[in-house]
Parts: structure tokens; C-alpha cells; sequence
């Protein structure tokens, strides 16, 4: 077969796992030789060498015909040959295999897929993964495909066998394979300007935006096609073994091929190989290379990665610039030279890159490879800075407040360390907390220092939920809802029921919980608790150190009510509805006029979560209700008469 498609492949060459195909020119015919030799048999081509020629075979040169292209192609095969050559086409390092031996292999790997784009063509007549809609008033199309698309079937029969079943009985089995060849199509960013667009979460969809006067042809004899490069993994198979039985005395094996295809191109030709219409759907250029590069350097591929990002670097990508400076630096893929890091890093910050104006800042600021030049950090700090970079805020404050590099100016350092604080960067924070606490650069304030310390060392928790506890109608402090374990509520000794009194000597109310007093405290802290302890009713008095409060995120908790009563959903139910051990509470009663008895809620809806957060034996419908403040409308997913998923939007009340 090779010898054959030499003739139409002429000067074509094609190396892989270092094995070099090549199709020889066409030459003056040998002469007759006047003895008979003895003829040497025909060598089997080895699968390196069989992936070479279809690679060919299914590729689409510049320029090149599509029409032809599309006849020559045969998407059967090229499936089939990379099936062969799976432990060669994977990219991670092999267990056995040196490093430059991986080097070798994926160099010789990425210059056998990564030539010529690869092509193959679907019929659009009775395609089921290409459904056509034709508009006669308008002549248009619209059309959508799957991103894993079949491509082509086959059924190999194998013969038969006799076999028994388990029960002794006879058995006659027709055995066969079924093989499925399939192309997992990625497209990166459809173009609308060609009515492309992504249909979540399996397919395509785009317009045919002009008229075409050979559209109800076209549907009947044209074909489309699908045009981009081999990515990884490139081919995946899976195999599935068949299950005869006296109901189908069939033995079908399945063996499913799928090859990766990032798609760049459609182009819809009609019977006769003329191109209608064509969409551009890949990436520009540099991007696609920098994709590319950034893909092999998560690999582990260094030397590969640093090929894509100079391609992506000439055609002007400044993101490009600054990873070659990050590979010059780290020695990755490149001689360590922090020369011409700085070199990179300066011609991606020249061109806007944000980032590398704060790395060419940071290499001046600490005289990395150079002598240093604070007063050159401080101008690339800024320019980073003025583009709102956290990292660059909190460095220009810094600059500011030591003087190295500009002048000292503790009110400018404030400013950006404020600034930087309020994107979040830990050590602004801090930078702000010691400036309010001292009056550096600004008034000191002792409430808003602490409201900044509160930022950096979180709010005091003791591990416990709170609930208001009432005698009659008289309010007598908090009682204790859930303990987690290992808290400081629990090594203290408090117990769910018992009911804190007084937090620190202050006697608590209800606009003043014990939740609130503890939250407004820091992790760390000591804390004194009067409490009255269930069931004996004696008071004791408990020190507790607080832990870091991982529970309230947006305020102190609050004294919400939904008016229900929950007891936890039995393991033996929960594994009868299908839902996971520990979760679920029912609802044994509703509290007349409550939040709960107004949106619906009933006695044996079961709660399975609150705003999308699973009600468990560890987060239970108590604790959760307990982080939200009065008023706060938030949604309840239940399971009614066992069989019905709702969700009610509830609008928390105020304890009375």
C-alpha cells in the first residue's frame, strides 16, 4: 500500500519516532536486467511509518484543493493508525524514558502533527450529526454539529461459537466488531461575523449568512468541511466486550476511536468540489501559539514550550514577551541568562503588559542580574500601579513609606497601601491597621484600627451556634444549638441546651446575643462566660480562648427566625430516597404565622439545602439559618411526599 501511495505523494516526507518516510520524485525507469534475481519480499511498513503516510493522506496544504483534498482523506484510517501509535503520540514522560529521550520524542512528535492542517469531510445528506435546515424563502442555511461527532461505523463479523449460558443451556453466538470513529471537535471562539456561536453544552451552531442559490443542491450532493490541527491526546479508544444471552445470542465487541481536532475552519462544498462558503473559527495566530506553548510548559515539555512562545513572541504577542523573560530567568527550556530576562520582560511591560511592568519593577527594585535602581523600580511600580495591580500598590506604597527610590511621604504610603488593602492583600492590610493604630500618614483612629485588625486575624468564634432563649415572654440570654467538635465550646464543657448568660461580665439581651459579643472579639482572645447549665440549672463560669470564626462571612450572627422545627433524616430513609448518609432534616412542625408556615413550608417536607448549601448531621438547617440576618430572603430546596424536588424563596422574620 505504501509503494502505491508513493506515486501520488511525490518529494513528500514525513519523520516520526524517527523514522523517516519518504515518497521518491518520479524517475527513468530501471532496465530490464538480463538475469532473473531473486526478489526480496516486500518489507511491512512499521506503524510510525503507516501514521506518516495517512497524516499525509488527511492533510490540507496551503492553497491545496478542497474537493480533492476531501477524496483523498480517509478518516477511517488516520483514526486507526494513531490507535497504533498511542504509546509513541502521549505526552507525559515515560516511566522508563530518560529525560532527552522525552525531549527527542516529543520534538520529533510535535514535527509530525504539527505540520500541515488536518482535513476531513462530512456528507450533509441524511447526516444525523449534522442536522441542516434550509429557509427556501430566504436560502439560507442553519446548521448545527456535535463537538463529538461520528465520522464513520464498521462491523467486522467474526464468525460464530458454541458456548453455554449459566443455567447449562445451549448457546450458538454470532461474533462481530463494531468499530466507531469519531472527531472531538474544539473550537476556542466561534466568530460571529459567520454566524458561528457555541450551543451548550455538546454542539455548534452557525448561519450560512448569505444566500446561496445552490442551497437545496448542496444539501443533496455538498459536504462540509472540517479543517484544524491534531491536539492532545490526539486519539483515545475505548473497548467494550459484548454480553451474549439467550435473548441476543450476539457477541458484539465495540471499539470506539476518537481523535482530538481543534477546528479552524468549515467550509461547505458542493457535488462538484466548489467552495460555497467558508467561517474562520481558530484563534489568531499568536494567541494560538502562546495556547500552544502554555500547553506544553504545564506538560513539562520546557524545550517545546519555549519554540511556541518565540513563534507567538515574532508574530507580536506581548504575553509571549514576558514568558520568554520568565524562561531566560528560571532557566527553563533556555541557558539561565537574567540579562535577557530583563530584555523580555521590558518589551512585554513597553507593551502594556501589566504584570511584567511590576517583574521589571521587582528586578530593578532587588538587583536581579543588574546593579540596583530604586528610582527605576518606582517609575515601572506606578506604570503597574496606575493600572490598578494589587502587588504594585502595596510595592509603591512601601517605596514611599522607606523613601528608597522617591521621596518619604507617609501620606502617599497610606494611599497605596489603603488601596492595595482594599483588593485584598494581606500585608496592605496590616501596612493599614498600624497606620490608623499609630497616625502614620494618617489621623489615628483606634475603632477603624481595629476594624482593619479584624481583617488580618478574622473574628472570635467559640465553635458553637447560639439561639435567644425565652422564659414565657422574657428574654434570658442564649442557648446553645449545635457544638462542633474539638471546639473550645466543647473542651470547655458546654453542652447543646445550656444557655450563656453574660459574655465578659456583659449581660446579654436581644439586640445583644452572645454571638455578637464573641464575633466582635479576636481570635486568640479570652473570653468569660456566665452560663446556666441544662438540665440542673446551676450557674458556672467558663474561660474560653476564641478560634478564628469560619462560619459568619458577611457579620455577626443575627437573631433570625424561620419558625420550624428539624429532626435529622434517618440514614435507613436517606439510603431509601437515594440520598447521601447525614443528610436531610424533616420538618416535624411549623410555628403559625412564621416565615416557614408563609412561603409554604409543611410538617414532612424534608430540607436538603439552604442558598445551594447541603443541610447535614455537621451544617445543620439551625446552623445555617443562624448566618443570616433578620429580613435576609434566602432559598430552601425540600423534598415533598418523597418524589418532589421545590425550592421556596423564604424571607427571614426577627425573633420576637
Amino acid at each position: 500500500m505504501v509503494s502505491k501511495l508513493a506515486l501520488n505523494l511525490t518529494g513528500c516526507a514525513l519523520v516520526l519516532s524517527g523514522i523517516s518516510v519518504t515518497y521518491p520524485s518520479n524517475a527513468a525507469p530501471a532496465k530490464k536486467p538480463v538475469a532473473k534475481r531473486a526478489v526480496a519480499p516486500i518489507k511491512k511498513p512499521s506503524p510510525a511509518e503507516v501514521l506518516a503516510t495517512h497524516l499525509v493522506l488527511n492533510s490540507l496544504a496551503p492553497g491545496a484543493n478542497i474537493a480533492e483534498a476531501c477524496r483523498r482523506a480517509d478518516f477511517k484510517s488516520l483514526a486507526t493508525a494513531l490507535s497504533m501509535n498511542v504509546d509513541l503520540l502521549h505526552q507525559e514522560k515515560g516511566e522508563y524514558e530518560t529525560s532527552d529521550q522525552f525531549a527527542v520524542r516529543v520534538s520529533r512528535l510535535a514535527s509530525a502533527v504539527g505540520g500541515n492542517e488536518t482535513i476531513f469531510c462530512q456528507p450533509l445528506n441524511d447526516n444525523e450529526d449534522l442536522p441542516f435546515v434550509y429557509y427556501a424563502d430566504t436560502e439560507k442555511f442553519e446548521a448545527s454539529f456535535d463537538k463529538n461527532q461520528n465520522v464513520w461505523r464498521d462491523v467486522k463479523q467474526l464468525g460464530s461459537y458454541r458456548t453455554t449460558t449459566r443455567m447449562g443451556v445451549p448457546l450458538t453466538v454470532k461474533a462481530s466488531v463494531e468499530f466507531e470513529y469519531n472527531a472531538s471537535l474544539t473550537i476556542p471562539k466561534p466568530d460571529e461575523s459567520c454566524g458561528a456561536s457555541a450551543s451548550y453544552p455538546f454542539n455548534y451552531r452557525f448561519t450560512v449568512p448569505a444566500s446561496l442559490s445552490e442551497a437545496p443542491i448542496l444539501k443533496a450532493r455538498g459536504y462540509v468541511a472540517f479543517i484544524g490541527k491534531l491536539v492532545p491526546p490526539y486519539v483515545t479508544e475505548e473497548q467494550n466486550s459484548g454480553s451474549p444471552s439467550l435473548d441476543d445470542p450476539n457477541d458484539i465487541q465495540t471499539v470506539v476511536r476518537t481523535v482530538s481536532l481543534k477546528t479552524n475552519r468549515i467550509i461547505l462544498v458542493n457535488g462538484a468540489g466548489k467552495e460555497l462558503w467558508s467561517c474562520n473559527l481558530g484563534l489568531p495566530p499568536a494567541q494560538e501559539e502562546y495556547d500552544l506553548a502554555d500547553r506544553e510548559y504545564n506538560m513539562g515539555n520546557f524545550v517545546a514550550a519555549v519554540r511556541h512562545y518565540q513563534k507567538a513572541a515574532s508574530l507580536g504577542n506581548p504575553a509571549a514577551f514576558s514568558s520568554l523573560g520568565y524562561m531566560y530567568g528560571a532557566g527553563e527550556g533556555l541557558p539561565e541568562d537574567k540579562l535577557k530576562a530583563l530584555y523580555w520582560y521590558r518589551k512585554s511591560a513597553e507593551a502594556g503588559n501589566v504584570r511584567a511592568q511590576y517583574l521589571v519593577a521587582d528586578i530593578y527594585l532587588n538587583g536581579l542580574g543588574i546593579e540596583k535602581d530604586p528610582a527605576q523600580a518606582a517609575v515601572w511600580y506606578r506604570k503597574a500601579a496606575d493600572a490598578g495591580d494589587t502587588e504594585a500598590l502595596y510595592a509603591l506604597g512601601t517605596l514611599y513609606r522607606t523613601g528608597e527610590g522617591v521621596s518619604k511621604d507617609d501620606a502617599q504610603a497610606f494611599g497605596f497601601h489603603r488601596k492595595a488593602a482594599e483588593r485584598g492583600d494581606i500585608r496592605a492590610i496590616a501596612a493599614v491597621f498600624k497606620a490608623y493604630a499609630d497616625g502614620d500618614g494618617v489621623a489615628k483612629d483606634p475603632v477603624i484600627s481595629q476594624f482593619w485588625q479584624h481583617k488580618i486575624k478574622g473574628h472570635g468564634s467559640i465553635g458553637a451556634s447560639f439561639l435567644p432563649q425565652l422564659q414565657g415572654s422574657q428574654y434570658i440570654g442564649d442557648m446553645i444549638g449545635q457544638v462542633l467538635a474539638s471546639s473550645s465550646a466543647m473542651k470547655a464543657g458546654l453542652k447543646p441546651k445550656d444557655v450563656i448568660l453574660s459574655v465578659n461580665g456583659i449581660a446579654l439581651t436581644q439586640d445583644r446575643g452572645a454571638g455578637d459579643l464573641i464575633y466582635n472579639s479576636l481570635p486568640g482572645d479570652v473570653v468569660k462566660l456566665e452560663v446556666l447549665e441544662y438540665p440542673i440549672g446551676t450557674k458556672k463560669l467558663l474561660s474560653l480562648n476564641l478560634e478564628k470564626d469560619v462560619t459568619y462571612t458577611s457579620g455577626p450572627p443575627s437573631r433570625a427566625l424561620l419558625g420550624v422545627g428539624p429532626v435529622p433524616l434517618p440514614n435507613s430513609d436517606a439510603q431509601v430516597l437515594g440520598l447521601p448518609a447525614g443528610t436531610g432534616e424533616i420538618i416535624s412542625s411549623v410555628r403559625d404565622n412564621s416565615p416557614a408556615s408563609q412561603s409554604g413550608m409543611r410538617v414532612g417536607d424534608i430540607v436538603l439545602a439552604v442558598n445551594g448549601l447541603p443541610v447535614t448531621t455537621e451544617r445543620t438547617l439551625t446552623a445555617l439559618i443562624a448566618t443570616f440576618n433578620a429580613s435576609s430572603t434566602i432559598k430552601i430546596e425540600i423534598l415533598r411526599n418523597r418524589n418532589e424536588i421545590i425550592t421556596l424563596g423564604v424571607t427571614l422574620a426577627r425573633w420576637p
